[in-house]
């Protein structure tokens, strides 16, 4: 165990522990050890190492005078060195610590320029925190109370003012600080509430900045709180403490608005089994072997409630122990205060309300970013699955693929995609039912052609015909029938042939001719398409595929029978490369679409 008086630099460095175990109890006992030099007014603290102090504070003697010790650490107590502390050596005396003994030599307290220049300081640091306030209904306890102490110091007798500038200036490098700690040292940035913000780094910043803001306060506000109170003592470290309290109450408020716990996960808006709830059991997620398919990703998260105080996470525990702490302060200091208001001539000040946690949190939905999808780790259960990916895209879906390994003996395996998230103020794991289907093309095998259209309102099928009046210029169509031929097609896992044909009627065709005519003409057109060793693309129901480089011969007969006489027939053929589009309407209903002159989508039916 050592003793020594309050560095503040040390504060600044190390962020104090506010929490303590009431179970635990100092074993060392010190007799005669030597303090060192302090000094009058001053605020000391005692520091007693590794061990656990159980009590919030001790009674002892110092001068073989009562005193008080009050616990700021869950090692280290604070006592005060009054004005009338006899100079030279005095033993502090702590009976319920084991008898510890620490020998002090008590100076004076000097000033070295008059006390209006000592205090300047401090009413500068007041002044700059008094501009900070508004006349919002949160600031208006903190407004009164500065007003009431900026006029109660400016109306200070001599011998008070002497008295105020001793104590401050002995305890400056603790009340300081209260003004003066920079906390954007501690990382971190301002939230703007969006999705994309969702920072840990963030969170964990504001969570430390309130704690230092609770740790840099503590020595001020244990003392203010502590009786005997003093009028000037008293009064002054109220003052500092309230300018802490009120930094560490704001803090709260950003915590409480802007921090979230992720307490769930969505992956295509299921919610799943997690070990925090039960739920309705979920439709399986339908995979295909080896075929990454995206799903949407997001998380439920909520801000602080009081649920949370008994949640085991490092930073949850920090932010209830410190939330604690400071309410702990305030209602210390509001008993200071009430004393203030009876003992202290033309000094009326208000009480200040404790900082709230909602008793609930209504749950808000995060789409997943790259913080949250870090924290996570998935996998399968299944000796026969293998989990190949599951990352996140730029979009915030879940690119998720699981193939067959093994020799699995069925064509679709039921399993579960589990996980585990953790961060710094969350940690759970559950599961979602997948399924797995053996990876088939659904075009494989043989299909026959049922009927063609041209457009979207006109059908033509293999028992009837249907009409398309035209008419154009310089030439007309009275009418015209397409007549669709049996076809049919076949696919195999690396190659297809498909054979379509039509015949285009067209009666009482007007020529352009002089003298005009009247011709009936039939065109026929028979059409195959091949293309092998051929990797077909991932094919899913009412989405077209494109083929490129299809091998397609085109044949061609042109009968032409007119009323001049002009009767004949040609036929002609073609062989090309073209492209072509398929698309599966259902497992059993296939549509090819030809992009040439007749702009025909022909209907096959699976055979």
């Amino acid at each position: 165990m050592k003793t020594s008086t309050f560095k503040m630099l040390a504060l600044l460095l190390t962020f104090f522990s506010l929490s303590c175990s009431k179970d635990d109890t100092v074993e060392t006992t010190i007799t005669g050890e030597n303090g060192g030099q302090i000094s009058r007014f001053q605020l000391v603290t005692v520091d007693f190492g590794s061990n656990t102090l159980p009590n919030d504070t001790y009674t002892g003697t110092f001068n073989n005078e009562p005193v008080t010790l009050s616990k700021i650490e869950d090692n280290k107590l604070l006592f005060y060195v009054k004005e009338s502390t006899p100079l030279g050596q005095t033993q502090l005396l702590i009976p319920a610590l084991n008898n510890t003994k620490i020998i002090y030599e008590v100076v004076e307290a000097t000033l070295t320029q008059s006390p209006a220049a000592t205090l300047q300081p401090l009413m500068d640091f007041q002044a700059q925190y008094g501009a900070t306030l508004t006349n919002a209904p949160e600031d208006a306890h903190y407004l009164q109370n500065h007003n009431a102490f900026t006029q109660y110091f400016a109306d200070l007798s001599d011998d008070d003012r002497i008295k105020a500038a001793k104590f401050y200036k002995t305890n400056k490098a603790i009340f300081d600080p209260v003004y003066t700690t920079n906390y954007d040292a501690i990382q971190g940035r301002m939230a703007n509430k969006t999705q994309a913000d969702f920072d840990f780094q963030l969170y964990r910043s504001l969570i430390l900045r309130h704690k230092l803001a609770v740790a840099v306060t503590v020595i001020s506000a244990t003392f203010a709180a502590t009786p005997p109170y003093d009028p000037i003592e008293t009064s002054l470290a109220s003052l500092v403490a309230l300018a802490g309290i009120k930094k560490s109450s704001d803090f709260h408020k950003q915590i409480i608005v802007d921090v979230f716990r992720v307490v769930q996960v969505k992956l295509n808006n299921e919610l799943g089994l997690n070990n925090r709830m039960a739920n309705a059991s979920n439709a399986a997620l339908t995979l295909t072997d080896n075929q990454a398919t995206t799903l949407p990703f997001a998380v439920n998260a909520k801000n602080f409630s009081n649920t949370d105080s008994n949640v085991q996470k490092e930073f949850v525990q920090t932010y209830f122990t410190a939330k604690n702490k400071l309410n702990g302060f305030i209602n210390d200091l509001n008993t200071a205060i009430n004393w203030i208001n009876n003992n202290v001539p033309l000094l009326t000040l208000s009480t200040i309300n404790t900082v709230d946690v909602p008793a609930t949190a209504a749950l808000n939905s995060f789409a997943t970013n790259a913080q949250v999808m870090q924290r996570f780790s998935f996998s399968v259960n299944h000796p026969n699955l293998s989990l190949e990916n599951a990352s996140l895209q730029s979009d915030g879906q879940l690119n998720l693929k699981v193939k067959f390994v093994g020799n699995p003996t069925a064509t679709t395996i039921n399993s579960t995609l589990n996980y585990t998230y953790n961060d710094y103020f969350s940690s759970f794991s559950g599961s979602f039912p997948i399924e797995i289907q053996e990876d088939v093309n659904l075009l494989i095998g043989n299909w026959i052609l049922v009927s063609a259209s041209k457009g979207t309102d006109i059908d033509y099928t293999l028992v009837g015909q249907s009409s398309e009046p035209f008419d154009g210029v310089g030439y007309g169509f009275r009418q015209q029938y397409y007549i669709p031929m049996p076809g049919n097609a076949t696919f195999t896992p690396s190659s297809f042939t498909i054979n379509t044909s039509i015949s285009i009627v067209t009666n009482g065709m007007i020529m352009n001719t002089y003298p005009k005519s009247s011709c009936d003409v039939i065109n026929t057109y028979n059409e195959s398409y091949t293309l092998d060793n051929y990797s077909y693309p991932q094919i899913t129901l009412n989405n077209y595929i494109e083929i490129n480089n299809i091998n397609s011969t085109h044949n061609l007969t042109n009968n032409r029978s007119c009323d001049n006489g002009d009767n004949n027939t040609y036929t002609s053929s073609s062989t090309n490369k073209s492209q072509r589009k398929l698309k599966l309407e259902n497992e059993n209903t296939l549509i090819f679409e030809t992009n040439n002159s007749s702009g025909i989508r022909y209907k096959f039916i699976r055979q």
